[in-house]
């Protein structure tokens, strides 16, 4: 069960779906491309906009370019990034697009298929002219493998067939800086405060703030960071302390990666995956990870108010 869940973690990084191929004319590699429909008038439809955003390098604030800047500093050897087609969908009366981080693959008839891992669905393109067209197959918007908040993109009358026109340069910055999340601007990314020297987070709950959650069973929590590991690049070692109301205390051990805007990680002992991404103070640790919520922690169930905890820098100096 265990090798399964971690074999599904190494699709967040590399995605289980075939990544589009560098010969296919849709998303060239080494080179950004961009398509964009709307706002669409089909008053019967949910899609107000389309956007398709597939960059050549990551995002120069995403905690992948973060992670490589500090392995080069180190000495340490690179390895490339997946770098997925990103689709967004903006539904009528939402002003924020809906995500989903697809993987393509060209086939034998001109289309590229893109899929969302775990199921998700998928949407057939093909070129048209200078555009595209999109075909919607049903389709997973806001996360991958159990992530809160999806929504399923159905498939209807005016909402299965679209066409899409190709962004230039100078559109296809403005549309891929469009897709960062809100958080991704509130402070430098969780590993180049790691590369600074702040390797330890830490959080600790006062009676007051339990009376007034009685649903959070932690206390407190520390998070260490153990450096890269050996056998891969794009992977690293950090450790989790919990400790509940009634004094115990769990450690965990983590592996994580960068997804995008943030680190995904998956614990020695869990049922899940939990995410860590930048905030203005340190890090904010989020137990409804892509790989589906921590319902369970070292054999602890989580309680319903376990879900998002706001960590500061506590290293001492011999910890840096």
């Amino acid at each position: 069960m265990r090798a399964a869940l971690i074999a599904s973690f190494l699709c967040i990084a590399a995605p289980c779906a075939a990544q589009p191929d560098s010969d296919q004319p849709l998303f060239p590699a080494g080179r950004d491309t961009c398509f964009a429909a709307g706002p669409i008038e089909h008053a019967g439809g949910r899609a107000g906009a389309l956007l398709l955003v597939r960059q050549a390098a990551p995002d120069p604030i995403s905690e992948a370019a973060a992670w490589d800047r500090m392995r080069v500093v180190r000495g340490l050897a690179t390895e490339p990034h997946a770098l997925p087609v990103w689709g967004a969908v903006t539904l009528r009366g939402e002003g924020t697009p809906r995500l989903a981080w697809l993987g393509c693959a060209a086939r034998e008839d001109g289309s590229v298929r893109c899929g969302v891992d775990c199921d998700g669905g998928a949407v057939t393109l093909r070129p048209d002219g200078e555009g595209l067209a999109l075909r919607n197959e049903g389709l997973v918007l806001g996360g991958t493998c159990g992530a809160p908040q999806r929504v399923f993109w159905r498939p209807g009358p005016h909402d299965t067939d679209f066409r899409l026109h190709r962004l230039d340069a100078a559109g296809c910055l403005r549309a891929a800086e469009s897709l960062r999340p809100a958080f991704a601007l509130q402070g430098r990314p969780v590993m180049a405060r790691i590369a600074a020297g702040d390797r330890c987070f830490e959080r600790r709950y006062d009676a007051g703030h339990l009376r007034r959650h009685p649903n959070q069973s932690v206390a407190g929590l520390r998070l260490t960071w153990h450096g890269f590991a050996a056998e891969e690049a794009n992977l690293a070692r950090m450790a989790l302390s919990v400790t509940l109301r009634g004094g115990e205390r769990m450690n965990q051990d983590l592996h994580c990666r960068p997804e995008g805007f943030a680190l995904e990680c998956i614990p020695q002992h869990g049922d899940g995956s939990l995410t860590l991404r930048r905030t203005t103070e340190g890090v904010a640790l989020d137990t409804r990870g892509s790989e589906g919520a921590l319902r369970q922690l070292g054999g602890h169930r989580l309680g319903a108010d376990d879900t998002l905890f706001h960590l500061g820098s506590a290293c001492g100096e011999g910890e840096r």
